[in-house]
């Protein structure tokens, strides 16, 4: 099945090619505080890196004179080990910013996989969100793939992603498969991070998703979003983050007219949804009113209830948010799906400062998925902030026993509960 509508196709290809651009281009990308009410914000993150621009060797880096290649071997020479420790030396030491730039772009360009591990010993002392220091681990995962990305389980730093992202943009099949045939549990590899740091399998490949993605999103649009549906076959939480992520690369690095539009080039369905949630909840750090307008006029066939939710979040709890207003607003709405996704921004948002509340109006959704998702997500926000009061209400709620199981699956504190046993069996 086509990711994407024929109509829009040859559109596509040419965002594909403004993409590789706006990556080389735009500005550093930020993090969002998920108290903002921004229902899609990830959580539990590991680490976030820079990933924008992060080949240092591309144009934007390192402008070439007319007649000089700068991803010439011959530009600076082979890197003895000795050459590597002076670089190093003048790197770290040098006020001189453009001494001190050419010294890492003379490591950079003498990059191999064989002297990658010595090259890193003189960019060790950096912090991990500093730009060169990303802009290492990208160079070293596009000329060893792997190895490069490995080498961080054995780290503090979180150097795997941006590693995973330069493999991704110069070998984006390659690097697909690698991530599709991850068995962290079972692969000792994995230990340092999953026993010795306590770092749950979820969180880490959530973590190396948004690096792939990054990279993959640098090296083709089109092979980025077919990952993202691919991969809705198999975790589809997984896949939402991933296509999430992707929109939020097309809207800073294309702008947000384009990213409208590119989200409606793709199918329907889940994917299109989480994209357009994407979309709505840019549109509504900014202007809520807007992002409202915008989702009730792309109709529920074309992404719109994952928008709604997202624009009804950000009316409750955005700029000028008003949680009252908007509970009267969702409330006057008669019974529909439509309502049903109004509610799920709304108590998305409203579980911040009233998870009560939240888990109350989640009640009011008629679909049962949606019904279900909304529940969870304010009752581990509930168990967090007042775990004796949501205690009580879990026990006086009288919810499905799916529901029960998956609010046991996402609060700890809950396992092996006697209630929990209890409201099973009921």
């Amino acid at each position: 099945m086509s990711r994407f509508r024929p109509i829009h196709l040859v559109g596509l290809s040419l965002l594909a090619a403004a993409f590789a651009l706006g990556w080389a281009l735009n500005n550093p990308s930020s993090k969002q505080n998920p108290a903002s009410g921004d229902p899609n914000q990830p959580t539990g993150e590991i680490a976030t890196f820079d990933s924008l621009n992060l080949d240092p060797l591309s144009p934007n880096n390192s402008p070439p004179s007319p007649t000089e290649n700068p991803n010439s071997p011959e530009r600076f020479g082979p890197l003895t080990d000795t050459k590597i420790e002076k670089l190093g030396a003048l790197f770290r030491t040098s006020r001189d910013p453009a001494e001190r730039n050419s010294a890492f772009l003379q490591l950079i360009n003498g990059l191999t996989p064989e002297n990658a591990e010595k090259i890193r010993e003189q960019i060790a002392h950096l912090r991990p969100e500093s730009r060169e220091f990303q802009q290492f681990h990208f160079a070293w995962g596009k000329v060893a793939g792997a190895q490069a990305v490995m080498f961080g389980t054995t780290t503090e730093a979180p150097d795997m992603a941006p590693a995973l992202a330069g493999w991704a943009s110069a070998e984006p099949q390659l690097a697909i498969q690698w991530f599709q045939s991850l068995d962290m549990i079972n692969d000792p590899a994995f230990d340092p991070l999953l026993k010795g740091r306590n770092i749950p399998p979820g969180d880490l490949q959530d973590y190396l998703v948004r690096g792939l993605m990054e990279g993959l999103a640098a090296a083709d649009l089109n092979i980025a979003a077919d990952f993202a549906y691919d991969l809705n076959n198999q975790d589809r939480d997984r896949a939402k983050i991933a296509m999430r992520h992707l929109t939020e690369r097309v809207i800073k690095d294309l702008g947000l007219d384009i990213a409208i539009d590119w989200s409606q080039t793709l199918a329907e369905g889940r994917m299109q949804g989480a994209a357009t949630e994407r979309v709505a909840s840019t549109i509504g750090m900014s202007d809520p009113a807007a992002a409202l307008a915008w989702a009730e006029n792309l109709g529920l066939e074309n992404g719109g209830g994952p928008a709604l939710s997202a624009a009804y979040a950000f009316r409750t709890n955005g700029r000028g948010g008003d949680p009252h207003a908007t509970s009267v607003a969702v409330d006057n709405m008669p019974p529909s799906l439509t309502r049903d996704f109004a509610i799920n921004g709304f108590t998305a948002a409203l579980r911040w400062s009233d998870p009560e509340g939240a888990v109350v109006w989640a009640q009011e959704i008629q679909n049962p998925h949606i019904r279900d998702a909304a529940t969870v997500r304010a009752a581990e926000t509930f168990f967090e902030t007042n775990p004796t009061a949501a205690n009580r209400w879990l026990n006086s709620a009288s919810l499905p026993k799916a529901t029960v199981d998956n609010i046991s699956a996402a609060v700890p504190s809950l396992q092996g509960n006697a209630l929990l046993n209890e409201l099973r069996n009921r």
